[in-house]
């Protein structure tokens, strides 16, 4: 699986974009989130595979659905 090496996050707007870029160059925009209720940094989804990156989301929408 091809893993990130560049993330970008969009924060003029929400819900805010996360557009990364893979190893093979592929650009893509992965999801978008409302600030207010998760939030992420580029440097911890780099390295990581997009299926990684969209557990981490779901992880982290379950935690504040919960909360």
């Amino acid at each position: 699986m091809k893993k990130v090496i560049r993330c970008e996050i969009d924060r003029t707007e929400e819900p805010q974009k996360v557009e990364v870029q893979f190893e093979d160059m592929e650009i893509k925009e992965l999801f978008r989130f409302y600030s207010d209720e998760v939030n992420f940094t580029p440097e911890e989804l780099v390295g990581l595979t997009e299926s990684e990156c969209r557990n981490l989301f779901t992880k982290r929408d379950m935690e504040y659905l919960r909360s």
